[in-house]
């Protein structure tokens, strides 16, 4: 949206960081109101609550990464739907980008790569504890 924050945010040691980290749905949201309405709402506000709803929806799906921040955050940002930009701060088409960060995210993408990443550290502590049961064996 065009009154979104966009990147990059001056760091104090002089470098700069890409912001935002992800986009979500914030503009035009039927929200709860105080006044036991809905209204149209927009910002920060509307979209903070996507993103901590999807990584609750996340870790449902994929226990193995509840509480594990940077882990889950990396799974969330690598399956964003990409949103490439040629504004701001940036003369390319490039993703990330200081607009919507790594993409949109995609919840149902994060939770497939998740249950496959789980299943495959499965697959190798189990090939792992056989080798090391075959040469306990041979002792």
């Amino acid at each position: 949206a065009f009154f979104s924050s966009k990147g990059p945010i001056r760091l104090a040691t002089g470098g700069f960081l890409l912001k935002p980290d992800i986009a979500a749905p914030g503009s035009s949201i039927e929200s709860a109101h105080n006044v036991n309405q809905y209204f149209r709402m927009s910002g920060t506000s509307q979209a903070s609550p996507v993103v901590a709803g999807a990584l609750a929806l996340f870790w449902n799906a994929v226990p193995y990464y509840r509480r594990k921040i940077s882990e889950s955050m990396g799974i969330i940002k690598g399956t964003a739907y990409k949103q490439r930009t040629g504004s701001c701060t940036t003369n390319t088409a490039v993703s990330p980008n200081n607009v919507f960060g790594f993409g949109t995210i995609n919840v149902h993408f994060a939770v497939v790569i998740g249950r496959r990443l789980v299943g495959e550290m499965r697959t190798k502590c189990l090939e792992e504890c056989e080798k090391f049961n075959d040469n306990k064996d041979g002792e």
